[in-house]
């Protein structure tokens, strides 16, 4: 009989998806980028689906704090739970 296995990359990546969720909704914006390292590459680069605000593409922990402001802005659309106005 075999132990449990590793976790699959899907598995992987809905558990990290699901802890930065976590951190949205209890400690907010602020433990997003605190904990920023933990989960992007510094290089990291993205085009957010609803764009239309802000830049079109946002790179590394500058550009991530700037779609924060950026979504603050033009809505109360929270990242895990908290509204996010104080990016």
């Amino acid at each position: 009989m075999s132990g449990p296995s590793a976790p699959t990359a899907q598995e992987h990546n809905l558990a990290q998806v699901a802890r930065l969720l976590e951190i949205g909704e209890h400690e907010g914006n602020p433990g997003l980028k605190l904990h920023y390292d933990e989960f992007f590459a510094a290089d990291y680069e993205w085009r957010p689906a609803v764009s239309g605000f802000g830049s079109e593409v946002y790179r590394g922990k500058e550009g991530f704090i700037q779609w924060l402001a950026d979504l603050a802005a033009v809505s109360t659309v929270s990242v895990g739970g908290e509204a996010a106005v104080d990016a």
